[in-house]
């Protein structure tokens, strides 16, 4: 699933999750990473 935000702009996402931690959403892409356009996903079970 892609979704694309645009500047100014949020989006709410629902879904089932059953590994905690904090992970990284995006294409893992090292460039997207240094150009800010990456996110981090935390949660707690």
């Amino acid at each position: 699933m892609a979704v694309i935000v645009v500047p100014g702009r949020t989006v709410t996402v629902d879904f089932d999750a059953d590994n905690p931690g904090r992970w990284m959403a995006h294409c893992h892409n090292a460039y997207h990473a240094e150009a800010g356009m990456m996110a981090t996903l935390g949660y707690r079970d």
